[in-house]
């Protein structure tokens, strides 16, 4: 398990009882994906830290870490996975009808999922025609850019990265990424590029009985 971060009275306090028999603790108080700054343990660059269990997990991919958060650099926005992109004004908008998404080429309102609409653009025939992370989804009746379930690809090393995610479960055993558990086999309701694969065969080791993972990839 990771350490937690340590705070400059708790290092202090370590010196005061030790004295100078535990000078390995003192030079090395920082655990996983920390680093020592001046007389703390801050979360190195590309972490943050999660308030509750106070270790530091990954951020999405392209986003930056300031005072243990992870922000998006200047000119980027985070998308619905959590990953900084070049996010077009007007996707990805909440909306209930068509009529409240009213940035084109974003004017079409999407309820699919079980989650909130949001708006994009349709009709699409590939991926170019999708921003921000978004894939074209081509077995709809009318082909539209699909939003990413959130959390999709997030870097994970525990079941606690992925806590508040569409995409639910670390899997730490191969791509220690966030994945979508759950999915139906029979209506392969997986995001674009992914299939649904039954793992029901690894139960015992605490894996859900079916995942999303990508084509070609089922275990």
């Amino acid at each position: 398990m990771a350490r937690k971060p340590w705070s400059a009275l708790q290092i202090l306090g370590i010196g005061l009882f030790c004295g100078g028999g535990c000078l390995s603790a003192i030079d090395d108080p920082c655990g996983p994906n920390q680093v020592k700054v001046e007389s703390a343990c801050m979360c190195a660059n590309g972490f943050e830290l999660d308030t509750t269990t106070l270790e530091c997990t990954a951020c999405g991919t392209g986003a930056i870490t300031v005072d243990n958060v992870c922000i998006c650099p200047e000119g980027l926005s985070e998308d619905a996975a959590g990953n900084c992109t070049n996010m077009p004004a007007g996707l990805g908008v909440t909306c209930a009808a068509a009529g409240e998404c009213s940035v084109a080429p974003y004017s079409t309102c999407i309820e699919e999922g079980g989650r909130a609409g949001y708006c994009t653009n349709s009709p699409c025939t590939t991926a170019d025609d999708c921003q921000g992370g978004f894939a074209c989804n081509t077995a709809a009746d009318v082909a539209f850019c699909q939003m990413p379930p959130t959390g999709l690809d997030k870097a994970c090393s525990a079941q606690a990265d992925c806590q508040g995610f569409a995409a639910s479960y670390c899997d730490e055993f191969i791509s220690h990424r966030c994945v979508v558990p759950g999915c139906s086999l029979a209506l392969a309701d997986c995001f674009v590029g992914r299939e649904c694969c039954d793992t029901s065969a690894y139960a015992g080791l605490g894996v859900p009985a079916t995942v999303c993972a990508p084509v070609g990839e089922c275990p």
